[in-house]
């Protein structure tokens, strides 16, 4: 169950988050084009991985964007946060519901054919900064990692 300043705390980093999100479409320069130690040929989706900063910090957020295969443009997006501090949202897209999973005593990325990229967007946020691939930009800002 989620309290009162726990729901403030993620409307308050949804709102930061949704502002930085450009309106025409993703950077092209976060557009992935290759994974390395993927099985399956060619791609039926585009797929984004970038940074959201975070205003008047020098925090920034990573994100994987992995578009849906259906209707990118008119199907409903899922917003996913792993949650807990020290716990990547990028276990939910490499072990959960991405589009690629990553067998246990693996290191290949294989096909996932119960990805909810089928029918959905789904935004995977890295937080909070200093967790993952995000990023504190001044140790003194950062009260969370990958540990704690």
């Amino acid at each position: 169950m989620i309290n009162k300043k726990g729901l403030a705390a993620a409307i308050l980093l949804l709102g930061l988050v949704t502002c930085q999100i450009p309106t025409s479409g993703f950077p092209l320069e976060d557009k992935v084009t290759e994974l390395l130690n993927q099985t399956r040929v060619g791609n039926a989706f585009d797929m984004y991985s970038g940074y959201l900063n975070i205003t008047h910090t020098k925090k920034s957020l990573h994100y994987v964007a992995v578009m849906s295969e259906h209707e990118p443009i008119n199907d409903p997006i899922i917003i996913w946060f792993n949650g807990g501090s020290g716990c990547s949202s990028l276990l939910g897209y490499t072990l959960e519901h991405g589009p690629y999973i990553v067998n246990e005593g693996s290191n290949e990325m294989t096909e996932n054919p119960n990805s909810w990229n089928k029918n959905f967007t789904v935004f995977y946020i890295e937080s909070p900064a200093g967790v993952g691939f995000s990023l504190c930009g001044d140790d003194k800002e950062c009260l969370y990692n990958d540990t704690n």
